[in-house]
């Protein structure tokens, strides 16, 4: 192999780094979107469990089937919806994550055995950083 295939290569290794490089990037920002709306949806959750199921099932005043029918649907159904929502999120979340692993350890590949490496660490990372969404 020649010099100029050899500054070829490095150039094109060079370009698919950057390339991926940008991409993790807009991930990063896509990722920090996410987790601001997860903590929002929580903050309803919470909101909606503190100021309207809990009051309205411990409400002494209204009785009736009607009552256990609403409170059922605010407690059971709403805040239900609301997990469910948490949850699908959090599998956004670790799609993202995972793409993101992906992309690095792709531009890692490119350092040989210590790229190898620094891969296999950096993918044990993103499954701890995914438990912890």
């Amino acid at each position: 192999m020649g010099l100029s295939e050899l500054y070829a290569r490095i150039d094109a290794l060079n370009r698919k780094i950057s390339e991926n490089n940008r991409k993790i990037e807009k991930l990063e920002v896509a990722k920090s979107e996410v987790k601001e709306s997860k903590k929002t949806i929580e903050e309803y959750k919470s909101n909606w469990s503190n100021n309207v199921a809990t009051p309205l099932s411990e409400d002494m005043t209204w009785l009736g089937n009607f009552k256990n029918e609403v409170t059922g649907c605010a407690v059971d159904g709403i805040s239900a919806d609301y997990t469910t929502f948490i949850n699908n999120i959090d599998f956004v979340l670790d799609a993202i994550c995972d793409k993101i692993t992906e992309l690095e350890n792709d531009n890692a590949s490119c350092f040989g055995i210590i790229g190898e490496c620094w891969a296999a660490i950096n993918s044990i990372l993103n499954e701890l950083e995914k438990c912890v969404n």
